[in-house]
């Protein structure tokens, strides 16, 4: 993933006591998202054999967001991989299953958020303006030619629209109400499955700005103008709405 935030570095060399192994990072565009971008995966972020995983990058001025593709929409990074990433990773891993990268303040140590930092918030705005808009131009795509939607994102041919954004929603959304349960379990002295911290709610939080800030904001844009929020019914019920 390094690779894939560097803005000019694409290639590695890493050199063990017997062999060399270069990594790359190729990217395609999204037809008609201009901030929108694909490529695989490798290594410990791409457990998927020598193919890879296949990831999508929107792009944006103060940063990007790294989710990764399925046959049948979007899946979840891995556990282990750092939520935050300043270019290099962080020490910041909050499983939200996706991963954020900006010119954000860190700690002396460079491997977490700096506490209270005015400029992790307004960075953090501004990352969400831009993706909001490239989510939406990432749905008008869909809708203008669904074939060319699919084939970019190699989705299976029998992956629908409702799927591909059922499986946004449940990503972005899912993790972040489980750390707002497990904050609730903490101040009711119980436990969840994965422990909360205060380091994983300055990620939660950076994240729900992002996504949540307001209507102009990652997700909230998306839902607020275009009829991708999921009904959660079965059969001929299951369709996309807005809010």
């Amino acid at each position: 993933m390094l690779l894939a935030f560097a803005r000019k570095i694409k290639r590695c060399d890493v050199y063990g006591p017997d062999s060399v192994e270069t990594m790359t990072w190729h990217e395609e565009p999204v037809p008609s998202v201009a901030q929108a971008v694909i490529g695989r995966l490798h290594g410990a972020a791409g457990k998927a054999g020598r193919d890879g995983i296949l990831a999508l990058i929107l792009r944006a001025v103060d940063g990007d967001i790294l989710v990764t593709i399925g046959p049948r929409g979007f899946r979840r990074l891995p556990a282990d991989v750092p939520t935050i990433w300043v270019t290099a990773p962080t020490g910041m891993r909050a499983d939200l299953g996706f991963a954020v990268n900006g010119a954000f303040d860190l700690d002396v140590g460079r491997t977490q958020l700096a506490k209270g930092s005015v400029e992790n918030e307004r960075r953090a705005r501004s990352i969400g303006v831009s993706i909001g808009s490239t989510l939406c131009a990432l749905y008008d795509a869909s809708e203008t030619d669904w074939g060319m939607f699919c084939r970019s994102l190699e989705l299976a041919s029998d992956a629908t629209q409702y799927m591909v954004w059922e499986s946004l929603w449940d990503m972005f959304t899912r993790s972040l109400g489980r750390h707002d349960m497990l904050d609730d379990d903490s101040a009711t002295g119980t436990t969840g499955q994965i422990p909360s911290s205060a380091a994983s709610d300055d990620v939660a939080q950076i994240a729900r700005t992002l996504l949540f800030g307001d209507n102009r904001h990652g997700l909230g844009k998306l839902l607020a103008t275009r009829q991708a929020l999921p009904s959660k019914l079965w059969g001929d019920y299951a369709t996309l709405t807005t809010f």
